[in-house]
């Protein structure tokens, strides 16, 4: 009689983590074998900043893009995958399937102990399985942290269950760490503690005195993370905090249960989405108040995970996004499988109405979720036989400057713009310039001229043999030929308005004090001049790029002053360490127009390295008017 129970669960879990593996797969197949887009791009290169001399620390730690810090679900993951798989994407979607899995089967336990009902975990987990936001994280690498951060969320949950259950310390220590580790994964992890505390106010009191130390490093590291990577003042990622938080709410709130995302399969009916969704909702809200009425107010945990997770992110109003949903959609999963399981062991018409809606979100989240993995594969698909197709054209002409006809605003968004081809060899690519305007449109991709060759330069390397030109329209195709032959009657310029240091084709406009180029830069001392044309017109400005080594701020931040034609411009500052710097500057405005100006840097001081003579100033990477 001891045997039978024992087998028997052990059945249940064999069957339980099988299903967990097989059916992510099945209904996202798409994602598993898709490749690497966009934000992949710039992960996948962080090695090569290992490579040219950035220490460790850096790469793993210091902020990057909106101020993020994600060292474990980003850095060393990229890292570490790329070391080991190369461009080979499939190990990185198993990683990410893998990590799913277990976050199921995680959810499955966690919402059998809250509930007592193990159909309520199956439910749950299935629920949160067809949720058409999983898509995005289970087709795109670049935000695996969702995954990721979804598993920490629920281990955390799973051992602080267990510490109650059992009393035993090692739960609460486990507790800890994973806590901890979290921090690493994602800028959500700050919730954790609220999460925690919610429960031990439902479930166990006593544990709460246990679970407010936890509140503690998130705000410490809240307070770090501000001042390594100050909250953005203006843009998409600025934070509103004020009453449209709350219709924000609500739009996550109709995303999560599908039918607001209907028009991806061409059903356009507002009427229609907005009745399916109201029915999904009073089905959930029903259940909540009839729990409560009854006064079971643990049911309250459910709708708190999915409003405390979510809280950080109301106020991007200017940045909803659907992914951002994958933890959230936890606490929503389940509170809808503790209502099937009510549902169904209701009356008649009960179960009848549960099986109704539980059919409808099945029915409308699969198809949504299967055209978001079908678009992400597919783009992603796209960018690696661009990819691969440059990088295998370009073996025979190597030192050959690459430009690209027929570019698409999609593919110049999933691979040229984060500078894919860098990842096979292909360093100095440009898109031809008379195709800006077509792709760009007056978007605002940050540096997207930079992506563009100027004229006198694309005059200058075609006429010297020193470029390729591919047509990528369909396919990856040289021609070089035909295009240098139709390149004779378009118009020239005596002047090139961005000028990359690292290529001498237009060092006649550099003035003598410049050192010899290294690498993709070259060296100021305190002073150095440059020739440019003037602007177009009053709304171009002069863009100066470079790279700051530690050793330029050992006395403090370094200031740099512009001169345009003997007017001054106001002083700007580099002040991180080993970093990238960007300045723009607005132009005097008796220099627009002009056929040529003299601009001229100087730096507040310079410093000398160990073994070099040479007076050292700041290190400068590109120039432009634009």
């Amino acid at each position: 009689m001891t045997e039978k129970p024992r087998f028997s669960s052990g059945v249940r879990k064999l069957a339980l983590s099988a299903l967990a593996l097989l059916l992510p797969a099945i209904l996202y197949w798409g994602g598993l074998v898709a490749w690497f887009q966009r934000d992949d791009f710039a992960l996948l290169s962080l090695r090569s900043l290992l490579a040219n001399g950035r220490s460790l620390l850096a790469v793993l730690f210091a902020p990057v893009a909106q101020g993020t810090i994600r060292t474990l679900s980003e850095r060393v993951f990229y890292i570490s995958f790329s070391a080991m798989f190369g461009l080979n994407a499939l190990p990185y979607r198993a990683a990410a399937f893998l990590t799913f899995a277990a976050a199921l089967l995680l959810l499955q336990d966690v919402c059998a102990k809250l509930t007592g009902s193990r159909a309520a975990g199956f439910w749950a987990a299935i629920l949160w399985l067809v949720n058409s936001a999983l898509a995005t994280p289970l087709s795109w690498t670049a935000v695996y942290y969702e995954l990721l951060c979804a598993f920490f969320f629920l281990l955390d949950f799973w051992l602080l269950i267990r510490y109650a259950e059992t009393g035993e310390r090692r739960f609460y220590i486990a507790q800890w760490v994973t806590f901890l580790a979290g921090f690493g994964v994602l800028e959500l992890n700050v919730v954790y503690p609220a999460l925690a505390a919610f429960y031990a106010l439902c479930y166990a009191p006593r544990l709460l005195r246990k679970v407010l130390p936890l509140f503690a490093p998130s705000i410490i590291y809240m307070a770090v993370h501000i001042l390594a990577a100050p909250l953005p003042s203006a843009g998409l990622y600025k934070m509103h905090w004020d009453w449209h938080m709350l219709p924000t709410l609500v739009t996550y709130a109709a995303w999560s249960l599908g039918p607001a995302w209907l028009s991806l399969v061409g059903v356009h009916s507002l009427f229609l989405r907005v009745a399916l969704t109201a029915s999904l909702a009073a089905g959930l809200i029903g259940f909540l108040i009839w729990k409560l009425r009854r006064r079971q107010w643990r049911i309250l945990l459910f709708p708190a995970w999915f409003v405390i997770v979510l809280s950080p992110l109301l106020p991007l109003r200017q940045h909803l996004s659907y992914d951002y949903l994958t933890v959230p959609l936890i606490g929503l999963a389940m509170w809808a499988g503790a209502a099937v399981v009510s549902g169904l062991e209701a009356g008649a018409w009960k179960r009848i109405a549960t099986m109704l809606l539980v059919a409808t979100y099945i029915a409308v989240s699969i198809p949504i979720g299967h055209s978001l993995i079908q678009l992400f594969h597919d783009r992603s698909i796209r960018a690696r036989d661009f990819v691969y197709g440059v990088a295998s054209l370009n073996k025979t002409r190597p030192d050959r400057i690459v430009l690209l006809k027929g570019v698409s605003a999609e593919l110049f968004d999933d691979a040229i713009y984060p500078r894919a081809l860098q990842l096979v060899g292909v360093r100095e690519v440009y898109v031809l310039p008379e195709e800006e305007h077509r792709i760009i449109g007056g978007r605002p991709l940050e540096s997207a001229a930079s992506f563009f060759i100027d004229g006198a330069r694309q005059r200058q390397v075609l006429t010297e043999d020193r470029a390729v030109v591919y047509d990528v329209t369909n396919g990856v195709r040289d021609v070089t030929a035909e295009y240098r032959a139709a390149f004779g009657g378009l118009p020239e310029n005596d002047l090139a308005s961005r000028i990359e240091m690292g290529d001498d084709s237009h060092a006649n406009q550099l003035g003598p004090s410049w050192y010899p180029r290294e690498g993709s830069y070259r060296w100021m001392p305190k002073r150095a001049s440059v020739v440019l044309p003037g602007p177009r017109g009053p709304g171009e400005k002069l863009y100066l790029k470079g790279y700051c080594p530690a050793a330029a701020l050992q006395s403090g931040a370094l200031g740099v002053e512009v001169t345009v034609d003997g007017e001054k411009l106001p002083v700007v500052s580099v002040r991180n360490p080993d970093a990238e710097f960007s300045f723009s500057f607005t132009m005097p405005a008796d220099a627009t127009g002009k056929a040529k100006i003299a601009i001229e840097l100087e730096v507040s001081r310079t410093f000398h390295a160990p073994g070099d003579p040479r007076e050292l100033g700041l290190v400068v990477a590109s120039m432009e008017i634009r």
